[in-house]
């Protein structure tokens, strides 16, 4: 009695494929439960704005710079952040499209940019209220303007600054003006609409706003994905238990030999469920032992029956 067999770690693929099943919804939870994506980080050029997510991080835009082909197509973006954690710079760098900064687990990737407009807002009392850029990031329903928005929580309001889009024109906005239009918390129509000058100081509902200057601003991706080394193993773990089993099946062949009144007896067994490029290869062996154990020489083709 003889035995044999060929690839007898095949089957473990299956225990390979399963757990990396397991390792990948792993991946996944972690990424829906501790992870954040960012699409829309706006950050004005001088401007620092926080993280969140519990990261305890915040960036600032040193400068932004864009160059572009001869034929106007754009050839590079390049933001110099720093990066701060609980008010301690930790990194500085300059980031472009696909050169992303990492930190603590969170990526900052170059995504748009665009313009912002500084404002700085007082009270009567001389007490500033807002100073910073809000960004220009939105664009009116026919194309013609660029809007900003920024609040004062202390007053309920909601400030949208308009400018005009790149290429347009508008007879009540000229260059170097902006037009603002203040809402106040449970009122449906803007409680005022005015224009304002660049570098000049307007008074509004009791406010003053003045319009320091237009400056850029660049938009980053901010992505936590915690999950992700564990998809990508749990992904390759897949692959591999699938090679395993597709290609590297559990080959086992049994031979009895008995002997009989006029020589021997050769009985050849084997399994193949679900493994059909062994049939050939069975025949074959049955062939060569045939061959092997016939006097003359002379071989049989091997039949349907032979196992």
């Amino acid at each position: 009695n003889l035995y044999a067999d060929r690839f007898r770690w095949g089957p473990f693929g299956t225990v390979v494929a399963h757990i990396s099943f397991v390792i990948i919804l792993v991946g996944f939870f972690l990424s829906a439960t501790t992870g954040f994506k960012n699409t829309q980080l706006v950050v004005p050029v001088g401007s620092t704005v926080q993280i969140g997510n519990g990261t305890g991080l915040s960036v600032k835009a040193m400068s932004f710079n864009d160059a572009y082909y001869p034929d106007g197509s754009p050839s590079d973006y390049a933001s110099d952040l720093i990066l701060y954690k609980n008010g301690a710079q930790v990194d500085r760098q300059t980031i472009r499209v696909n050169h992303p900064m990492k930190r603590d687990g969170v990526s900052f990737f170059q995504s748009f940019f665009g313009e912002a407009a500084a404002m700085k807002v007082t009270d009567a009392a001389g007490k500033t209220l807002y100073a910073d850029a809000a960004a220009l990031q939105w664009q009116s329903d026919d194309g013609k303007h660029s809007i900003g928005k920024f609040d004062i929580k202390s007053k309920g309001l909601s400030v949208y600054v308009i400018d005009v889009a790149s290429g347009e024109v508008d007879p009540n906005i000229k260059a170097g003006q902006i037009q603002l239009e203040i809402d106040q918390d449970g009122k449906d129509a803007p409680i005022a609409t005015q224009v304002v000058d660049q570098g000049k100081t307007t008074t509004i509902a009791g406010l003053s706003y003045t319009f320091e200057r237009t400056r850029q601003y660049t938009g980053l991706i901010v992505t936590r994905d915690p999950g992700a080394p564990l998809v990508w193993v749990g992904s390759a773990l897949l692959v591999l238990g699938l090679y395993m089993v597709f290609f590297f099946p559990h080959r086992r062949v049994w031979v009895r030999i008995r002997k009989t009144s006029g020589g021997s007896e050769i009985l050849c067994a084997s399994t193949m469920k679900r493994d059909v490029t062994f049939k050939g290869q069975f025949h074959r062996i049955v062939t060569d032992i045939e061959r092997a154990g016939s006097p003359s020489g002379a071989t049989q083709e091997a039949g349907q029956n032979d196992a």
